[in-house]
């Protein structure tokens, strides 16, 4: 759909005036630091680019240079302006309409599940504290009988079992 858009459009010179902003805004850039310059067209690539061959000095000169910051204040208010024309040509599309709900109820449907998982792990929180401090007794139990045990074999005792064969004895037989 914005393919079709026209050049002419109110939405294609609002485009080209983003173009516009930022080159001028690279202008100043280059204007204040030195940086390769750009073959032909600018792209994202190469704004990138630059911007990540700024030194903080760099960056402090940008930061204090007023035509700099003129081109700046100027390409937000083009890209605010492109985006609001961009939202009332898209809102014309009832298709385009009834996939941005979609995709909003979606988002809106995922941040409900994210927030019903979250609660869940609170809610099972204590209960998997429990079960391991559960856990570490059981475990601290059967290595006291464990070493009760060995403790009385040393001393000579006779029919000395393991406790888990003495409780399987103890249990009462149940008839088929």
């Amino acid at each position: 759909m914005l393919d079709a858009v026209e050049p002419d459009s109110e939405l294609g010179r609002a485009e080209k005036a983003v173009e516009k902003a930022h080159e001028a805004l690279d202008h100043e850039r280059h204007r204040i630091v030195t940086l390769p310059g750009h073959d032909g067209k600018l792209t994202a690539a190469d704004q990138e680019a630059d911007r990540q061959a700024l030194s903080e000095a760099d960056r402090n000169a940008l930061r204090g240079d007023a035509q700099y910051q003129q081109a700046m204040r100027e390409l937000g208010t083009m890209k605010q302006q492109h985006s609001r024309l961009r939202a009332d040509y898209l809102k014309q599309d009832s298709e385009w309409v009834a996939a941005e709900k979609a995709h909003r109820d979606a988002k809106r449907g995922e941040a409900q599940a994210a927030k019903q998982v979250s609660t869940a792990i609170k809610k099972a929180a204590p209960a998997r504290r429990q079960l391991r401090s559960a856990e570490q007794v059981a475990a601290a139990a059967r290595a006291a009988i464990a070493q009760g045990e060995a403790r009385l074999r040393q001393l000579g005792v006779k029919n000395v079992g393991s406790a888990s064969s003495k409780a399987q004895a103890a249990k009462p037989k149940t008839l088929k």
